[in-house]
């Protein structure tokens, strides 16, 4: 048998669009499939399953952890990018890490701002799947 070897795809592009936030700014939003993501849930749901196996595992500081780590994870993998995001002082606040964990983890509208990502990269996810279904068929 002759193998034929082939070089792994490195520009593979996942679905994105640029969306507007309800009560300002703009965010750039990956499908909900993004594999980094989709990594994240699998960690979640195992630490779930560990709970269902030892109910003494459940505490309020780490449901309270977990919670942080769900919300930084929807902020890094599905948020490329941000525009017209202010803080109260009128300052811009520039896209980064730390600045993911302020607006998706210690922001007053931080549940609204993950709810709102979640459903846009449904959307998006939902959009691009049934435009390669109607080119592949």
């Amino acid at each position: 048998m002759a193998f034929d070897i082939v070089e792994k795809n490195k520009e593979i592009i996942f679905p994105s669009e640029w969306v507007d936030f309800p009560i300002g700014g703009r965010f750039k939003v990956n499908g909900i499939l993004q594999p980094e993501f989709q990594r994240a849930l699998e960690i979640f749901n195992q630490e779930t399953n560990e709970e269902k196996d030892n109910i003494d595992l459940i505490s309020s500081s780490r449901i309270e952890k977990r919670n942080e780590k769900f919300a930084y994870a929807v902020g890094v993998f599905l948020v490329n990018d941000w525009d017209g995001i202010e803080l109260k002082d009128g300052s811009k606040l520039e896209y980064n890490r730390k600045n993911i964990d302020s607006i998706f983890c210690r922001s007053a509208q931080k549940t609204e701002l993950i709810d709102f990502v979640i459903k846009e990269a449904t959307r998006i996810q939902s959009k691009s799947l049934e435009e390669a279904k109607s080119i592949l068929g």
